[in-house]
């Protein structure tokens, strides 16, 4: 019952994420049926110039198929993941843009300062230019704050927002409050920076360790084996070629399963582990054409 009431909290996620772009599921079904005959065509060049046999092109086409549903539904996962990123980005701003008005100002005025790109982020102004028109057109101030926070998951902003609901509802001037905020959201900011510059070199040590060296290794190991499977003059080394076939694809595998990994968790050290579809699609071709080039 657990599972399936996550899957549905998923689905109704991924539905609002959906409806916000004018998209829905039969959108995201023809894009990830696309994706699908872009990766098939690549497949299929591949088979016909001999790169791939057909027990590996029967794997790889299984695996595109689902592979097309996860990437496609991931992009939109990361790409209200990235615009909710910046809008936290731009918080700090806003609050020291808070905290400098007059005591007094009207929230209005201060609403409306805020969707003229005053807080230089745009995906932040867009929303109080949401928030500012439909209070023109009749919606309170306190529903169009509401609305604000149910169009963004965002717990920075729905904390800031509750803040300026309350300056309105209860008539308190929170300048000062928005002071102290700003400066200790700052503060985490730096701190935040700082710790990505140490994981910064563990996240490029990974890239180039899986889409670089280790296709570049295993290929000259592979080739060296080869050579020697080759040659009938050298017993020692004379191998299966079933056996050799069996190394092949699960040396192919491999070099899949370590592009996943690795994406996985350069994603973990970004903070957003959604973000590996990204990388995954950097690192998992370089890596096949590092291999098969080398």
């Amino acid at each position: 019952m657990e599972i399936l009431k996550t899957v549905r909290v998923l689905i109704s996620d991924f539905e609002f994420i959906l409806e916000k772009q004018n998209l829905d599921l039969f959108d995201y079904y023809k894009y990830s049926f696309a994706f699908f005959i872009i990766l098939f065509c690549f497949i299929m060049f591949a088979f016909f110039v001999g790169f791939v046999g057909i027990f590996i092109l029967v794997i790889f086409l299984l695996l595109s198929l689902i592979f097309s549903f996860v990437f496609v539904y991931l992009i939109f996962i990361y790409l209200e993941d990235n615009k909710q990123r910046k809008i936290s980005a731009g918080l700090s701003d806003l609050l020291v843009q808070a905290s400098l008005f007059p005591k007094g100002t009207d929230l209005i005025e201060i609403i409306k300062y805020f969707g003229n790109n005053a807080i230089s982020n745009e995906n932040l102004s867009h929303e109080f230019r949401i928030c500012y028109s439909q209070i023109l057109a009749g919606v309170s101030v306190t529903d169009a704050l509401v609305n604000i926070q149910k169009r963004n998951k965002n717990e920075k902003l729905a904390q800031i927002v509750n803040y300026l609901k309350i300056s309105y509802d209860s008539g308190i001037e929170v300048s000062e409050l928005f002071g102290k905020l700003s400066k200790n959201l700052i503060n985490a900011e730096i701190v935040e920076k700082e710790k990505q510059v140490g994981l910064s070199i563990q996240k490029y040590t990974l890239i180039t360790s899986s889409a670089l060296i280790v296709p570049l290794v295993l290929k000259w190991v592979l080739n060296i084996v080869t050579g020697f499977s080759a040659n009938s003059a050298i017993d020692a080394f004379s191998f299966n070629s079933a056996l050799l076939d069996t190394a092949k694809i699960a040396i192919y595998a491999y070099v899949g399963e370590l592009s996943l990994i690795t994406s996985i968790f350069v994603g973990i050290i970004d903070g957003n582990w959604k973000k590996f579809v990204v990388y995954f699609c950097f690192i998992c071709p370089l890596a096949y054409l590092v291999f098969i080039l080398a």
